[in-house]
């Protein structure tokens, strides 16, 4: 004799971990993150987990040792924020993606252009007809790249991008664009990280100064929470520690 889960029970499977922790921070009266085993997650792009990954489990391994920590990457799987705000404890994307929501900004960057080191197609600087002429490496496919302020940029020119490549996240852009005539927008801060793993060239944008912004979004019914305001504290420290929001 074999018993199977239904369907109904499969799926309430997989959000016991997250009834569980509910119903502990339900009984929690104070917080302490010495003895805590409780586990936070967190969406984010694979951008915003190079950046905070190693101060964050820096902060933890010293404060909380006990504190268990999962990511999970924005993907064009995972792009529904609101629906991501009832399910982790913190959604960390731009501002304009999640609204009515409280947030606290973790790193401030800005978009640059990157191009194969030996694209003898482009000079010194990207122009705007380059940007029509030449195909594109988007970080996501449509469902999140149309949103992204480099096109939105483009196309208030009237250039709509080619994209010929699409890859779920930001990390193999670089890898992507080096030797071809490709180009991408990418954030200063990590295409400064990849200079020197790959053949690419860092240029100036040739589309008005974009700044990116990312935040730490929460539903609002964690805000009291004692567990989730030193979770944020925490965070926002991360970011602090490595001057994330200093541009």
């Amino acid at each position: 004799l074999e018993y199977r889960l239904t369907p109904l029970g499969e799926s309430l499977l997989q959000r016991a971990d997250v009834v569980f922790d509910a119903l502990e921070r339900m009984f929690e009266q104070d917080f302490d993150p010495s003895t805590s085993t409780r586990r936070f997650s967190l969406v984010l792009s694979d951008y915003a987990m190079v950046l905070l990954a190693e101060p964050l489990a820096r902060l933890l391994r010293a404060e909380a040792p006990g504190v268990r920590l999962s990511f999970h990457q924005v993907t064009a799987a995972v792009a529904d924020f609101q629906e991501a705000l009832r399910q982790f404890d913190g959604v960390v994307v731009p501002p304009e993606y999640i609204r009515g929501h409280p947030s606290a900004p973790l790193i401030t960057d800005q978009w640059v252009c990157v191009v194969a080191a030996d694209n003898a197609l482009v000079g010194d600087k990207l122009t705007e007809t380059d940007l029509a002429r030449l195909p594109w490496v988007a970080p996501y496919d449509q469902t999140l790249v149309s949103s992204s302020p480099p096109v939105r940029q483009a196309r208030a020119l009237g250039i709509e991008p080619y994209v010929e490549v699409s890859a779920d996240g930001f990390l193999a852009v670089p890898f992507l664009v080096a030797g071809t005539d490709r180009i991408a927008f990418i954030q200063q801060r990590l295409a400064q990280r990849f200079a020197g793993l790959t053949d690419i060239r860092l240029l100036p944008s040739p589309l008005p100064n974009i700044e990116h912004l990312v935040a730490l979004h929460w539903d609002a019914g964690e805000t009291n929470d004692p567990g989730h305001r030193w979770f944020r504290q925490v965070l926002c420290r991360a970011a602090a520690s490595f001057d994330l929001l200093q541009r």
